[in-house]
């Protein structure tokens, strides 16, 4: 054991003894001292003093609420659970005592807890300090000093010297009565051990400190915190920390670093919401130039005030004192804990060593005259500071110490699944491989769920619910696939556009200007400008043709119609498609269009039958179909299904791979082995999608090449379905255009003045000539309605098999891929690797080991944490 952990071991205590032995000098073997003499501070005082006589026990606090049993029992569990270290992760109430260099805090804390602080002393407070007071049926008072590792980050995490934790185990000195000059040694001690300078000595560089390192270049400050545990049969429960004070400017042996780091200590003491403030202004500068206020207010740690304690100091040699009367008073501005005024002892008073009691005394004293009568008692002088602190801290305590068990729960809980995810050490090949079949089996497990509809694993995660997205996606492509005709089919349930006859079309033609008085239709040899059609609802539509008359001498509009079509259309490779089935489609990812049908005309689909008609004219007779005609015309049709299909598998690779990447993460935080496992999942994407575009192109191809055959019974009865829906609309087109027949005295068919049924057509026997021609309007005609009518009831059946392959043969053996991204890394696949292959995949870098030493130290402070707590509810 070295001679500074030695030295810190005292004999048991015996009830003779007054103060601890003293002890010989040794130094520490960890650090070398520095050499280097004492700067003085602020204060007139050029050197430390302390008390040389046994400290004053404090008088009881008889008006504090520790006084109950209860509120001692709950502030000995905080102090116990600050003990454990949790306040690492919890959030614990304590009283910070906070203020700028010189500000007097070291000798207000000597008012308020009796323990001989070094004053006047240069940098004298170089890491936090945590004071705890208690009563205890012991007739002597003892004292207790550890040092607590703080694992707070910030800009004062620096590396600690090797074998620190062993030192800072073995530095426990216990001693009764203590003294300053005891007190000091300890605090030289732990500066020791913790690698700053001594009391007194100026800041020095350690020899590893480099120049713009991450780390402070300077070890001026510790990260960790000395614990001073006082009990004894008068001493008064209380706990307070003492951080560092804040420098203003790097002046001397003060450097920007140092301010910076200062800073950053005293903040992360202050942000932690369970804290009190007791902000500390010295009352000899002016008070709004002092940072303390900028740390509290500016920064935001308690921007109103809701749990600072604001204390003035020195007041007995300030310059300043009406403005720290009107302040005190909390009058101009209330603040809700308000001011307090305090006198601290005078350099004379150091050097002669004036008690407890007679320090109390000269101050009551000093604030029963005037200005400072003004102010309630209850405002002046350490000990009603005290009393109002100790009031304040138990009411924090009891009100938060009911919720501390389950926070402490859950932090243990979140704890354990970090680890979890970390999994074991992974120092040998047999560790990694665990670690890998053990990471593999649950992800498995997980994914297997998913693909059955089962989200209990990642019920919050939307984008890890793969088979409902894989369901909306089935069904945008179920939708987008209605659409993806090459032209769209007539609605046959509808009565259709008119049908004109060509006296009717030439008449309507020279109403609206295109034709002259002494022009004969098929003769002129001016161009023919413009024709007629009607749409569906009755409208005249006027056309502009591309022909003109002395190419299409004798035509009829019918034929200048058809004639047009087919101008427009001369390469049908190049006709732009109705619906979202463009040929310059381009997959869109996660961001899909909406499925619209775009404006058309009900007659275009039998322009483009005539048209197919009329270029594969063979052998047959007219007015008969050519068995050719329709495997050409399901073809263009079907065009465009396979470059659907595709792009809806791509957007479910997409929604798959993105899958396999998030449930990764959600089971590894091991970033070295998620981004190792990502590129195995990229290459098994890739293949199993490279396997699904091959069955995928083995299907569009069947259906482009194979013959139209189908032993679906529906196709017949879809067919007769159109026929009759034809047949209803030819007798209703009949009804309309048949002038009334009298039957006895009422009119029937387009009768108005009598009320029939309007589904009833009657039928005049010695008219069936127009009966017929409504019926049959061509050969031409009726092959057109013959052929979309049989095209569109295959086209339909087909559809509907074609979605389904795609679905179950293509989709869903990707998702269920054994080799695929979503079930590919099982237990089994691991078991195939061989030990390189395991450690190329698991093998862990430094942030890991660091990372998972931190959470296991996190963990073994929550189980004690846990434990504290359940024996105090």
């Amino acid at each position: 054991m070295s001679s500074v952990a030695t030295s810190a071991v005292t004999r048991p205590l015996l009830h003779s003894e007054e103060t601890c032995q003293p002890r010989e000098s040794q130094s520490s073997s960890y650090y070398p001292a520095p050499e280097t003499a004492p700067v003085q501070d602020d204060d007139t005082l050029s050197q430390s003093s302390f008390t040389t006589s046994a400290a004053e026990p404090s008088p009881l606090l008889s008006q504090s609420t520790f006084q109950t049993e209860r509120s001692q029992q709950l502030l000995q569990a905080i102090h116990e659970l600050s003990s454990s270290g949790v306040s690492h992760e919890i959030d614990l109430p304590q009283l910070v005592i906070v203020g700028d260099q010189s500000s007097g805090k070291s000798s207000l804390l000597q008012s308020l807890t009796d323990i001989p602080f070094p004053v006047a002393e240069s940098l004298c407070t170089r890491f936090a300090t945590r004071i705890i007071s208690r009563r205890s049926p012991s007739q002597e008072e003892i004292t207790k000093i550890s040092i607590q590792e703080n694992g707070a980050g910030g800009m004062f995490d620096f590396r600690r010297p090797d074998g620190y934790k062993e030192r800072y185990k073995n530095f426990n000195p216990v001693c009764s009565n203590i003294t300053g000059e005891d007190f000091r040694r300890f605090v030289e001690e732990a500066a020791e051990l913790m690698g700053v300078p001594k009391l007194g000595a100026s800041p020095q560089a350690p020899p590893s400190a480099k120049k713009n390192s991450i780390f402070p270049r300077t070890r001026n400050f510790s990260r960790d915190v000395l614990v001073i545990e006082i009990s004894g049969p008068d001493r008064s429960p209380f706990q307070i920390v003492d951080v560092p004070g804040l420098f203003h400017t790097a002046l001397g042996m003060v450097e920007t670093t140092d301010i910076a780091v200062v800073t950053d200590m005293v903040s992360h003491f202050m942000k932690m919401e369970r804290s009190i403030i007791v902000c500390v202004a010295n009352g000899v500068s002016e008070l709004a130039n002092q940072i303390v206020f900028q740390q509290v207010l500016s920064v935001g740690h308690d921007p109103k005030g809701a749990r600072t304690v604001r204390v003035i100091t020195k007041c007995d040699a300030s310059q300043h004192v009406d403005q720290i009367i009107r302040l005190a008073q909390n009058e101009t501005k209330p603040l809700s804990h308000g001011w307090f005024v305090v006198r601290n002892r005078t350099p004379a008073e150091v050097r002669d060593g004036i008690g407890s009691d007679e320090r109390h005394k000269r101050e009551q004293a000093f604030f029963s005259e005037q200005p400072w009568i003004q102010l309630p008692e209850n405002r002046r002088g350490s000990r009603a500071l005290k009393l109002y602190l100790a009031n304040l801290l138990c009411k924090r305590i009891e009100e938060v110490f009911p919720t501390l068990a389950k926070e402490i729960k859950e932090r243990k809980e979140s704890t354990e699944h970090q680890l979890a995810k970390l999994g074991q050490s992974r120092k040998n090949p047999r560790q990694r491989r665990t670690f890998l079949t053990s990471l593999s089996q649950q992800i498995h497990a997980i994914s297997r769920e998913v693909i059955d509809g089962r989200y209990d694993q990642v019920f919050d995660k939307k984008d890890l619910k793969l088979r409902m997205l894989v369901r909306q996606a089935n069904d945008e492509f179920s939708d987008e696939m209605e659409m993806g005709h090459y032209v769209p089919f007539s609605d046959i349930q509808q009565t259709g556009p008119e049908r004109l006859n060509n006296q009717t079309r030439f008449n309507l033609a020279k109403q609206a200007g295109g034709i002259k008085d002494n022009e004969v239709r098929g003769t002129a040899a001016l161009p023919f400008n413009e024709y007629v059609e009607m749409d569906p609802d009755g409208a005249t539509l006027l056309y502009q043709s591309l022909t003109t008359m002395n190419e299409c001498q004798g035509s009829s509009f019918e034929e200048l119609r058809l004639a047009d079509y087919k101008r427009e259309n001369t390469d049908s490779q190049q006709r732009r498609p109705f619906g979202q089935a463009a040929a310059s489609r381009k997959p869109s990812g996660f961001d899909r269009p909406a499925t619209t049908e775009p404006a058309n005309t009900e007659t275009e689909i039998y322009y483009w039958i005539q048209a197919a008609i009329e270029d594969n004219r063979g052998t047959e007779l007219p007015g008969t179909l050519n068995p050719y005609i329709l495997p050409k015309l399901f073809k263009e049709q079907s065009r465009y299904w396979g470059e659907i299909a595709e792009e809806h598998f791509g957007y479910v690779c997409k929604l798959t791979e993105s899958y396999a990447e998030g449930i990764l993460d959600l089971s590894c935080i091991d970033e070295f082995v998620v981004r190792q496992l990502r590129g195995v999942i990229e290459t098994a994407n890739k293949s199993a999608k490279a396997r699904g575009l091959a069955r995928l192109r083995e299907i569009v191809q069947d259906v482009a090449s194979s013959t139209l055959q189908t032993s679906d019974q529906t196709f017949q009865e879809k067919v007769s379905q159109a026929r009759l829906r034809r047949f209803e609309a030819a007798l209703r087109r009949y009804k309309a255009r048949t002038p009334k027949v009298a039957v006895g005295m009422i009119a029937l068919n387009s009768a108005t003045d009598v009320e029939v049924d309007p589904n009833v057509v009657l039928l005049n026997l010695r008219d069936t000539e127009s009966i017929f021609r409504e019926i049959h309007i061509s050969n031409e005609e009726n092959l057109q309605y013959e052929i979309h009518d049989t095209l569109k009831a295959y086209y339909e059946l087909e559809l509907k098999k074609f979605v389904e392959n795609i679905n179950k043969q293509v989709v869903e053996r990707y998702l269920d891929d054994e080799d695929g991204p979503v079930l590919f890394f099982s237990p089994a696949y691991v078991g195939l690797l061989n030990d390189e292959e395991v450690k190329d995949l698991a093998k862990e870098d430094d942030a890991a080991v660091v990372e998972r030493e931190k959470a296991e130290a996190s963990l073994e402070r929550l189980v004690r944490a846990e434990r504290i707590v359940e024996g105090y509810i």
